[in-house]
């Protein structure tokens, strides 16, 4: 089941491996992979300590206007835990 990533639904993702991906500019790939998370800090602009497995490094999403980004991409970071 695909979901977005919330800030609130990040903290309860800690050691799971997820498979995400996010929108794109138009002419780009679509930023998507898949990461394990291993720790995540909500006084950082970049949350996300995470061990990347495939594609994109989901650690380099940040906190924009109360909402998870990543990179310049944009928002609304979709998400599927394939291991608990």
């Amino acid at each position: 089941m695909t979901q977005t990533l919330t800030l609130a639904a990040l903290a309860t993702l800690k050691g799971k491996t997820i498979q995400w991906s996010s929108i794109g500019y138009a002419g780009n790939n679509a930023p998507k992979g898949i990461a394990t998370i291993n720790d995540v800090d909500m006084t950082q602009r970049k949350p996300i300590a995470s061990t990347n497995i495939e594609g994109d490094n989901l650690s380099h999403s940040f906190i924009e206007c109360g909402e998870l980004w990543f990179g310049d991409f944009g928002r609304f970071v979709n998400y599927t835990i394939i291991n608990n």
